[in-house]
């Protein structure tokens, strides 16, 4: 058998193998660094859907499914929502620190985005996201008294 002959052999075996092989995407998680906040200020996490990849009519009208979560420095899920935003609108997830004492007190944590995965009915096999999403997330933190955004991130 030639060179040329092996060559397109496995090429061959190769395409064919690409065909049988499932898709996998798993979910997504995007996290940010840790930030303090302490009695008085808010952090909010703010997420703009600004559009789907392909713009499809079932994926228009499905939205993107999140899950917004605040989570302390030892791993602890302080608060969490799930929501779905449609494409063009926003959501958001507040956190104001509640203190047992008056001492001054503050709470290092981080935010969570998680954009799921699901596997269709029609192809338990293969798993794919839900609607590809194009997802712009901010977080703030702002004084409650007046509403004053002291950074942004």
């Amino acid at each position: 058998m030639s060179n040329f002959s092996r060559i397109i052999c496995v090429l061959a075996v190769s395409i064919a193998s690409l065909g049988a092989q499932a898709i996998s995407v798993s979910s997504t998680t995007r996290t940010y660094g840790m930030v303090g906040v302490v009695a008085g200020q808010t952090a909010r996490l703010n997420v703009l859907n600004y559009g789907v990849v392909t713009p499809t009519p079932a994926a228009v009208t499905a939205g993107c499914p999140v899950t917004l979560k605040f989570i302390d420095g030892n791993g602890k899920l302080l608060v969490s929502k799930t929501v779905v935003i449609m494409a063009g609108m926003a959501a958001y997830l507040d956190y104001s620190p509640v203190f047992a004492t008056a001492m001054p007190q503050r709470i290092e944590m981080r935010a969570e985005i998680d954009t799921p995965a699901v596997v269709p009915a029609n192809a338990a096999s293969t798993v794919i996201p839900v609607v590809p999403c194009n997802l712009v997330p901010t977080l703030e933190i702002f004084e409650n008294v007046t509403q004053k955004t002291e950074i942004v991130m």
